[in-house]
């Protein structure tokens, strides 16, 4: 079962070797980290399934699994939300199977408070409970509870893998399109080809194509929107930066003049990409974006 689950997703030989590692012995809370739209979520539902021997699209309802995540009317996970889980593996029911998954997607997302919280019960989990975690990098989440976990990097796919996977069904040019737009990822480039318009990334990308095809006065209105929800300019950012490459990238086969343009323009969002982790005002940094990208 476990071959079978994993077959349908793209990984990278690294990736697929640590899934394989930690599903021969879960004895540890699990940290899947990874960019936007690597996959993480996938992925953590599929080894989730793995562990409680159930199929994957049978995880939604089943009582041995639980999933929380940022609701979208919050900010941040909230303490409220850990101890409700703690509340939950505190009662016992003989229709629960010997073992029990919590998978907390967007880990990083969660409060100091919650992430405090949860540490106490990755101290001292109840028996049978597995923890699987998804975060975008470890170093977004307390340092307390990192060292509780055991981490799996999802690493981005390469061209050929990707062409292997998903040709058939998909034409080898519209695989080899979606894996340069998506510079490797696996969530985003099997979103793409699917036209999956509901992954975050998706419309993030989509956002990103507008947003460099309007006026200066249209990108200030828009960029003061993006930055009112810091979370999703940052991932506004993070398609920003996979489309300006991608049109790098293709400026460099054309020797088009725009290739410097599309370079500085590159520099600038790593840049702001970077204040913005660092706490500078959102809405200063999305002014700047307005005013200063020239691609």
């Amino acid at each position: 079962m476990a071959k079978a689950a994993k077959s349908t997703l793209l990984l990278h030989p690294r990736t697929s070797r640590l899934v394989d590692l930690y599903i021969s012995n879960p004895s540890q809370p699990l940290l899947i980290t990874g960019p936007p739209g690597a996959g993480k979520g996938s992925l953590g539902r599929t080894i989730s399934a793995l562990v409680l021997d159930i199929p994957t699209d049978k995880l939604d309802g089943y009582p041995s699994f639980s999933l929380e995540q940022l609701p979208e009317s919050q900010a941040e996970i909230s303490i409220d939300a850990i101890r409700q889980i703690r509340r939950s593996l505190s009662l016992k029911s003989p229709t629960l199977a010997p073992r029990r998954v919590v998978m907390v997607d967007g880990a990083h997302q969660m409060s100091h408070e919650a992430q405090n919280a949860l540490l106490k019960i990755l101290e001292e989990p109840p028996a049978g409970a597995h923890f699987v975690l998804t975060a975008t990098s470890a170093s977004d989440l307390l340092p307390t509870v990192t060292s509780r976990a055991q981490e799996l990097p999802v690493y981005p796919v390469s061209k050929p893998l990707a062409t292997r996977h998903y040709s058939p069904p998909y034409d080898v040019s519209d695989v080899e399109r979606a894996w340069n737009l998506s510079a490797g990822s696996a969530g985003l480039l099997s979103a793409i080809l699917a036209g999956d318009q509901t992954h975050p990334l998706k419309l993030a990308v989509e956002e990103a194509k507008q947003f460099l095809t309007s006026n200066t006065y249209e990108r200030l209105l828009m960029a003061d929107e993006l930055a009112g929800n810091k979370e999703r300019f940052a991932l506004f950012l993070d398609a920003l930066s996979r489309t300006l490459r991608y049109l790098s990238e293709n400026a460099v086969r054309e020797k088009s003049k725009r290739l410097p343009l599309l370079l500085k323009s590159r520099k600038l969002v790593k840049r702001l990409s970077q204040q913005l982790a660092h706490r500078t005002n959102a809405r200063l940094l999305g002014l700047e974006l307005a005013l200063k990208l020239r691609a």
